[in-house]
């Protein structure tokens, strides 16, 4: 488990640490009481080890010796001294009441008694300081009087061993020959030998005991208890507080348990280990974005341009196609997750930067650029698909559909925006048949992709909505993949994660902290009659399905291709400022592909097959 996701489960569930830290606190509190009124009395003692006159210590540690002091004061032998003295009182109750502790770093211990009353209170801390210094008067030289004694009689029998064997030595003669006298005269040697050495062993003995017995009890009292005037109340302050603070643990485990076992999305580092692959960046809140979906079109606020333009880098950097437009497809992992707000803003981007785009509404359930924009007439993908289908050279099989008449499509197919070099192709009309299908993404976005586009953005919506988003997945270059901060569910994005597990080199993930954007306008509603476009999207759909189905058909000759009029010259493009995005596809200028008109021709798409610039529509 990272550090980050505890610290992300932790502040995103606060409120349960709070809640049992003041649970916690309130609890302890509730145990403890009100208190109980003390009367608190404390007598000071000096405490040294002994010493003699010319003031050489009995210790060599201070410290150590202070601490066994402390222990003697705490034990059973002064209790029992000190109840002896104060009747009111036994041994039990003392350990409760009384408290012995040494000042750091000093010689100072203090007594500190608590009780009901005043006078007992007093009369126990003072029990307890007499009790000690009696007990160290007592450790005099008498202590040590038996074991000099016992020293002193061991001593003069060995004395007198020694001067017997002497005498026994003495008798033999020097430098005997007799090997009996020889022999014996070594074995008394010996003996004589142990003897002195054990004699100096119990004279040293004897003189360490006489030192001690010469040291004097330098502890003393200090300042005896006086009578406490007043009572003290017992402080809950740290109950409470230890109390709070086992809470606050145990609730920030629960938090981090819960959020270990929560179905719910932590952070950016938890959509990384879900997908695989790092997230491209944190789209912030910001109050202009909130004014509508063509706020992220028109101006972006600083920190939003940031991250928009670090995804357009990744985009760019990340294609893989061989075609000059660029293919971006923009899903969500859910509705609202603001998949229209990162399009528009990407297309703003890349349009102030130099590049023709085409933004694609492929949300048919809630189309809010076609809305936006007024693209929900006959323009859009229905009247694409119809001039799709009344270009095809290829005889139509026995039962299709006549494609429509020429004078019968409408006047535009691709809708212009405030910007000069980026076009709109919205959903269209309501049609019972869905203008965008997974069986003609394809051709729908190579028909947005001719003439010298640089971009198509798509606008897919949630991913997990239509087989038709799916499908352009597959097709596009590269997909950035939004989804929000807060409310995300993680088994959706395991389901995506599974779909777009093979695109993990150029899936880009954007996490955003907009908020949604309500929209009153009415959703597309399907209507229940059939319309030309629908019969012309069915006919294509089943061309497609034909296609792939069985060998091309013989053609009829194409018609002769004429020139096509001659145009008004167009004016310079001025030099459009960089903010970074400059690539090979976006710095240099497109090449326009005018082979590819088709029945792409009209006014409407004259910026798009007639190498003419934008900014002159």
């Amino acid at each position: 488990m990272q550090l980050s996701f505890v610290i992300v489960a932790l502040r995103r569930r606060l409120w349960l640490v709070a809640m049992c830290a003041l649970a916690a606190g309130m609890a302890a509190a509730l145990l403890v009481g009100p208190g109980t009124p003390e009367y608190v009395a404390t007598a000071t003692l000096l405490v040294q080890p002994r010493s003699s006159a010319n003031g050489i210590s009995s210790s060599s540690n201070p410290d150590r010796f202070i601490a066994g002091e402390v222990a003697l004061l705490r034990g059973s032998a002064i209790a029992a001294k000190v109840a002896a003295k104060v009747p009111e009182v036994d041994e039990a109750v003392l350990r409760n009441i009384v408290t012995v502790e040494q000042k750091a770093t000093t010689d100072v211990v203090t007594i500190t008694v608590r009780s009901l009353t005043p006078q007992v209170s007093q009369r126990i801390a003072n029990a307890y300081a007499e009790s000690y210094i009696a007990e160290a008067a007592a450790r005099t030289a008498d202590t040590y009087d038996n074991e000099i004694k016992e020293i002193e009689g061991e001593l003069s029998s060995l004395s007198d061993k020694i001067n017997t064997i002497e005498i026994e030595r003495a008798k033999i003669p020097p430098n005997s020959p007799n090997v009996a006298e020889r022999t014996r005269e070594a074995q008394l040697f010996e003996q004589t030998t142990q003897y002195r050495a054990q004699y100096t062993q119990l004279l040293a003995t004897q003189a360490n005991l006489q030192f001690s017995s010469s040291l004097k009890s330098r502890s003393e009292i200090l300042q005896l208890a006086s009578l406490p005037e007043a009572p003290e109340s017992t402080s809950r302050l740290k109950v409470v507080v230890g109390g709070a603070f086992v809470g606050g643990v145990l609730g920030a485990a629960l938090a981090v348990a819960w959020a270990s076992s929560s179905r719910w999305l932590l952070d950016s580092a938890h959509l990384e280990e879900i997908l695989g692959v790092p997230v491209v960046g944190v789209l912030p809140k910001a109050k202009e974005l909130d004014k509508g979906p063509r706020a992220a079109f028109e101006r972006l606020p600083d920190r939003t341009a940031a991250v928009i333009d670090q995804v357009c880098v990744r985009s760019e950097a990340s294609a893989q196609g061989e075609t000059d437009a660029l293919a971006i497809a923009v899903v969500g992992s859910q509705r609202g997750a603001g998949v229209t707000t990162v399009a528009l803003a990407m297309a703003g981007r890349f349009a102030r930067n130099g590049a023709r785009t085409v933004v694609v509404d492929g949300d048919l359930a809630d189309p809010t650029i076609s809305r936006a924009f007024d693209a929900l007439g006959d323009a859009g993908i229905p009247g694409l698909l119809a001039r799709l289908a009344a270009a095809r050279t290829e005889p139509l099989p026995p039962g299709a559909p006549q494609p429509l008449p020429p004078e019968s499509f409408p006047a535009r197919v691709f809708t212009p925006t405030s910007l000069p070099d980026v076009r709109v192709l919205g959903v269209g009309a309501p049609v019972k048949a869905r203008s965008l299908h997974r069986t003609n993404v394809d051709t729908i976005i190579g028909a947005a992709a001719r003439g010298g586009v640089d971009v198509v953005i798509v606008d897919g919506g949630p991913l997990l909505d239509a087989a038709s988003t799916v499908r352009l997945c597959q097709v596009v270059d590269v997909i950035v993949f939004v989804v929000p901060s807060k409310r995300q569910l993680t088994e959706p994005l395991g389901v995506i994660n599974r779909l777009l597990g093979y695109r993990s080199g150029d899936l880009l993930p954007v996490v955003t902290q907009i908020k949604p954007n309500a929209d009153a306008s009415a959703k597309v509603v399907a209507s229940n009659e059939p319309t030309e476009t629908d019969e012309i999207i069915d006919a294509a759909t089943r061309w497609r399905a034909r296609d792939e189905a069985r060998p091309t058909l013989p053609t009829r000759p194409a018609p002769p291709v004429t020139a096509p009029e001659p145009v008004r010259a167009a004016a310079p493009r001025p030099a459009t400022p960089t903010t970074g995005l400059d690539s090979p596809r976006l710095g240099a200028p497109p090449v326009r592909r005018a082979e590819q008109l088709v029945a792409l021709d009209d006014d409407d798409l004259a910026w798009v097959a007639r190498d003419e610039p934008m900014s002159d529509r």
